[in-house]
């Protein structure tokens, strides 16, 4: 639950502390986009490979299509308003909710699969263990 709401807040997925994104206000209609390229307080990278937010578009088409059919469906079956208002009403909706939408699908996307890098080290090898291992089964 504390991993939800340190998400929601916009901060690192690994450190749990610093900011993914440079402007701290969640809706901004034109600085929603600006993200830092590491934490700062933990030096994890919020870019680990080219691309890898392409995934965030399924993400993203995931939070808006229910947004959009619940304005619609409501305006249209609640409020009784004729369908090409409910359309115009859902295109209104997805618009206004893109930057909360774009952000959530940044940090679900980053908080599912960007967290596997950083603590994705080799096995170290115990040299003297290993050698002594090898070294009695050559004598046989």
């Amino acid at each position: 639950m504390n991993k939800l709401i340190n998400m929601i807040k916009g901060n690192c997925p690994h450190c749990q502390q610093g900011k993914v994104f440079t402007h701290r206000q969640f809706y901004h209609p034109t600085r929603f986009s600006d993200m830092h390229e590491k934490c700062a307080h933990c030096g994890g990278s919020f870019l680990p490979e080219p691309g890898f937010y392409v995934g965030a578009m399924y993400v993203s088409y995931a939070l808006a299509i229910p947004v959009a059919f619940l304005l619609a469906m409501g305006l249209y079956y609640g409020a009784g308003v004729s369908d090409v208002s409910a359309m115009v009403a859902m295109i209104v909706g997805i618009v206004l909710f893109t930057p909360i939408n774009f952000r959530l699908s940044r940090l679900i996307w980053l908080y599912l699969f960007g967290t596997a890098k950083k603590y994705q080290e080799k096995p170290t090898i115990n040299m003297s263990k290993d050698q002594s291992y090898s070294s009695s089964h050559q004598a046989n």
